[in-house]
């Protein structure tokens, strides 16, 4: 007859023909635990071997008498004890069988630095290396160390770029179409040549169109002043010209210690004008409140168009030459070339009329800058 103990649960005692059917129908594997007596414990496969198919050992003195005769009784294997400190309550507990420790272990009741001992040991050491088989290996694949970096590299490029898009690192982009005056407004900057200021606007994060009168030759260098009324602080950029259109009076000038960190202004299409449509004229012609600079906002109307001028019905100062014409989208339309009852004395200019380049000429000339660069606009 004997014992049989799975999983902490001893039932018996068996004959050997109920065992032979427990391991036919898989409830008896080679593994488990069986006794003779219910104290001491070995293995299925040690104590019984020809239920497995396994030959069994010979017993010493039975040379010649036919090898591999089955003893009488197998001496059974001793059983380990163990005794382990709790790590709750620092009191000794045990002595228990390593089966018993290693439920202790899956149930995280004995840990890896649990101090343990058995008959034999000098010390009490810890159970990772009294047991190193008992606990998983520390050491993480390198597929999932791999992972784990990608996965930080990722997070902290991530955290980067929203540092710095808050800390305004990164360019805000163009202005969207239909923003509020004011927002259009803080695209314009007063631009100080060497020969006298007018007005300018982005049209690119490092780049900003006005008339060729007010920013002078190509390689002129201006200094460039933006309006911030939210802050109340000027933002002083130097700039230098790149490239001019002397007979359609407008220029391109690179702010050389850009970008700028205020959206830019679109450029739109004046063909899409009719008489009478409003438009706003911004220029900064130096007018000073505190002193701060402060834009200059007219709005007005389009009158009509001639060869490759705009004309509309709208106040504007000197200053606000090269400062923008906008339509009520906030897109660009047109650059303010020539205020109110200026002109010559074949093509006068009316009281509280003024002339302006098309926007379409702007377009073309940031293409011609674009090409210049070998990039397509």
């Amino acid at each position: 007859m004997y014992y049989v103990r799975q999983r902490g649960m001893v039932t018996g005692p068996h004959p050997v023909d109920h065992l032979q059917r427990m391991r036919t129908s898989g409830m008896l594997n080679p593994f488990d635990q069986i006794s003779l007596d219910g104290q001491v414990w070995t293995t299925a496969d040690r104590l019984l071997p020809q239920l497995f198919g396994l030959s069994p050992p010979r017993v010493p003195g039975t040379a010649g008498k036919g090898a591999g005769s089955l003893p009488p009784m197998l001496e059974p294997e001793v059983v380990e004890y163990w005794s382990y400190v709790d790590p709750a309550t620092r009191q000794r507990k045990g002595p228990v069988t390593r089966e018993d420790l290693a439920d202790l272990i899956r149930t995280r009741i004995v840990r890896p630095a649990t101090l343990v001992w058995q008959t034999g040991m000098a010390e009490w050491i810890p159970a990772r290396r009294a047991l190193p088989r008992m606990f998983p290996s520390s050491r993480v694949p390198w597929g999932v160390l791999l992972l784990s970096l990608a996965i930080v590299a990722c997070l902290a490029i991530a955290t980067w770029l929203l540092v710095r898009t808050l800390s305004g690192g990164s360019h805000p982009g163009a202005l969207a179409q239909g923003a509020h005056l004011e927002q259009v407004s803080r695209a314009v900057a007063q631009l100080l040549a060497e020969k006298g200021s007018g007005s300018g606007f982005l049209v690119a994060p490092d780049l900003i169109c006005t008339n060729h009168h007010v920013a002078g030759a190509r390689g002129s260098l201006l200094k460039i002043y933006f309006q911030d009324d939210a802050d109340r602080k000027n933002f002083e950029y130097t700039g230098e010209v790149v490239l001019v259109r002397e007979k359609q009076d407008l220029a391109l000038v690179r702010v050389t210690n850009g970008p700028v960190k205020i959206p830019f202004l679109q450029i739109g299409d004046e063909k899409g004008l009719r008489k009478g449509d409003t438009i706003s004229v911004i220029g900064c012609p130096g007018i000073i409140f505190g002193g701060q600079l402060k834009n200059q906002l007219n709005k007005g109307s389009f009158s009509h168009s001639e060869g490759d001028e705009v004309y509309l019905d709208v106040s504007a100062n000197p200053g606000n030459s090269g400062g923008p014409v906008v339509d009520a989208q906030g897109q660009v339309v047109g650059v303010l070339s020539a205020g109110q009852g200026t002109g010559n004395k074949d093509r006068p200019v009316l009281e509280g009329v003024c002339k302006a380049r098309p926007g379409s000429q702007v377009a073309d000339l940031l293409r011609q800058y674009e090409e210049s660069l070998g990039r397509v606009r």
